[in-house]
Parts: structure tokens; C-alpha cells; sequence
């Protein structure tokens, strides 16, 4: 690792030689909020990730060539930063370790080749995405969470042109809650951002340490197995921690390993039970194949948790498409 070009401020290099086959996209896609999340950019010639660290702003820029990934980091945090190259291109991980007789898994596993499951992303900045996606759509959070990184976040450092840093925590907790509603946040998942952010200095202290962290993160309102099963992985590495209460993951695990269309999360437990210590590989394996569960019906309606708030504020009762007064809708926490 060594800085470069003595004129440029803060820009460091190193080069990540993968344990086995990598395939970055796959890897690194889980920890942005998809294809138009403004913070992460995947792509087949590469990847860049904004984040945050204790030294100050980064941007990480990741390049594969043959048998190695460059690696460059601009900004403040850029030394910083740059350490968690080899955790975020998933180092810590070894895939080998997992081997099953199960026909579909085992199909699967040959078949999305370079799959490793990530770590070192910042856990705060998972959090504050994860309470944003919360109780909506996916598109819905997509738009939402971009809409708060463009609003109260900040352009990333270095030459990657319309990536953008998450927003401050520090910046975050001080908002009023009127602020949230212009991004389409409703005060419930408002009140838990602005206390994720608040509680932001504590989490990073003690961001080394899997267990303190989740902990704390619990202690929190609005904060429960979905989040912290999200942050155990994505920041963590964690191969058995699946996202439970997500309204399509138990049911996509269901339907790729049985065929059966209306599974929840008591029968994806009792399906991934095969595969001790390895239940979210199993989990990401699905999904990078692209497997998922027939839709048969229209989704959830978009951002009926707006419409919801408005109409308790006017005191005119929230009715769902078909006329009915509706109550509130069961989501992620």
C-alpha cells in the first residue's frame, strides 16, 4: 500500500490478489442499495463504494485485471478505507469450507462461481439503509434512500463523477422530522434513522466487535432481526445470518429448494437447518442465480405509510384500493 502521485491528497493504491475465483459484481453488489443506489457503483469493469470512515470521507475503487483487483482510495479516510479492501472483496471468506449433497445447492454453487460473501462495510451507514428500507417497496427505498443521500449527503471524494458519500450521521440525528418527510420518510422509520445516527459514535467504537455492536443495535426502537441479520452480514461476513422477516427472501429460499410458491420464513428455517453455518451462502446463492418466486398477485401498494400518517394527521381514515379502511401493514424491522 503506498500513497501516490506526490501532488494528490490523499490517494492510496494497493492490489488484492482473491484466495480463489472473484466475481466482484456479485460480491460487492449486496452492499449498495441496487443499480441506482448514488453511494456504491458495480458494474463488469469494476466497482467504486463511498463511505465514511473515523479519519473522514473515501471513496474506494476497485479494478480487476488478471488474477488480482486494483485497488485506489481518494480522500480523508482513504488510508483508512483502503484496509478494508481485502474484507469487502471478501478474503475473510472461504467458500471451500462449504460442501452439500443437496442437488439443487450443490447445482448452484458450481454454477455462480466467485461468490464471496463480503465484509467491512461500514455497519452505521447499513443500519441508516436498512431502517430506509423498511416497511416499503424495494422500489420505494431505492428512490427514498436516494433521495436522503442527494439531499443531506455530499459528493464523494476522488474521480468517480456522480458517486455521493451517505449522509453524516452527525448531520442526520440533528434533523427535524419534517425534513425526512420531503424524502419520503414517514415519522416511525424517521425517528429510528434519527436514532441509529445519534447512536452512531457508540456503534463505531465498538465496530470490531460483531456481538457489542448487534447488541447495541437492538437496544434500539424500530431495530430488529431483519436489520441486525442485514448488518451481521453485509458488515460482517457472516455466512448463517439470512434476512428474516424480508417480504421475498424466505419465500424465494422456499420456492428454489422445493417448488412450493407460498413458503415464509418458519419453512425457509427448516430447509436451511440442512446447511448449519451456512444458511445466508445458501440464501445468496439463490439470488445471485436469479431465482425467484412466481408473483401472482400486485405487490404492496407504494408508500401506503405516507398516505397512512396524512390521513391519522387529518383524521380522515386511510382506505386501501378496494374502499376498506386498511390497518397498518406488517414489515421489516
Amino acid at each position: 500500500m503506498s500513497a501516490t502521485e506526490p501532488g494528490a491528497v490523499h490517494e492510496h493504491t494497493s492490489v488484492v490478489t482473491p484466495r480463489g475465483p472473484l466475481d466482484l459484481a456479485r460480491t460487492l453488489g449486496v452492499v449498495g442499495r441496487g443499480p441506482s443506489d448514488p453511494c456504491v457503483r458495480v458494474g463488469r469493469s469494476g466497482a467504486a463504494l463511498a463511505t465514511r470512515t473515523a479519519s473522514g470521507p473515501a471513496t474506494l475503487v476497485f479494478t480487476p485485471a488478471e488474477g488480482v483487483v486494483h485497488v485506489r482510495a481518494f480522500g480523508a479516510g482513504a488510508r483508512e478505507a483502503i484496509a478494508r479492501a481485502p474484507g469487502l472483496l471478501g478474503q475473510a471468506d472461504d467458500p471451500e469450507t462449504f460442501s452439500t449433497a443437496h442437488p439443487v445447492v450443490s447445482a448452484l454453487a458450481s454454477r455462480v462461481r466467485g461468490l464471496r460473501l463480503t465484509a467491512g462495510a461500514n455497519p452505521v451507514e447499513l443500519a441508516m439503509r436498512a431502517v430506509v428500507e423498511q416497511r416499503v417497496t424495494t422500489q420505494e427505498a431505492t428512490r427514498t434512500w436516494s433521495a436522503l443521500v442527494r439531499r443531506f449527503g455530499e459528493p464523494a471524494p476522488g474521480p468517480v463523477a456522480g458517486l455521493w458519500l451517505p449522509p453524516d450521521p452527525a448531520v442526520v440525528a440533528g434533523l427535524p422530522v419534517w425534513d425526512f418527510r420531503r424524502v419520503g420518510l414517514e415519522h416511525r422509520r424517521a425517528v429510528t434513522l434519527r436514532m441509529v445516527a445519534a447512536e452512531a459514535p457508540a456503534l463505531l467504537a465498538s465496530a470490531h466487535d460483531v456481538e457489542r455492536t448487534c447488541r447495541r443495535l437492538a437496544t434500539i426502537p424500530g431495530i430488529g432481526p431483519w436489520t441486525l441479520s442485514l448488518v451481521r452480514h453485509v458488515a460482517y461476513g457472516d455466512p448463517s445470518a439470512v434476512l428474516i422477516g424480508d417480504w421475498h427472501v424466505g419465500r424465494d429460499v422456499v420456492f428454489a429448494l422445493t417448488g412450493e410458491m407460498r413458503g415464509d420464513d418458519r419453512m425457509m428455517a427448516a430447509l436451511l437447518a440442512e446447511f448449519p453455518g451456512h444458511e445466508a451462502r445458501v440464501w445468496r446463492l439463490i439470488s445471485a442465480a436469479g431465482i425467484h418466486h412466481p408473483r401472482r398477485a400486485p405487490g404492496r401498494p407504494v408508500n401506503d405509510v405516507l398516505r397512512s400518517e396524512a390521513a391519522r394527521s387529518t383524521g380522515t381514515p386511510r382506505r386501501s384500493r378496494s374502499g376498506y379502511s386498511a390497518g397498518p401493514r406488517p414489515g421489516r424491522w
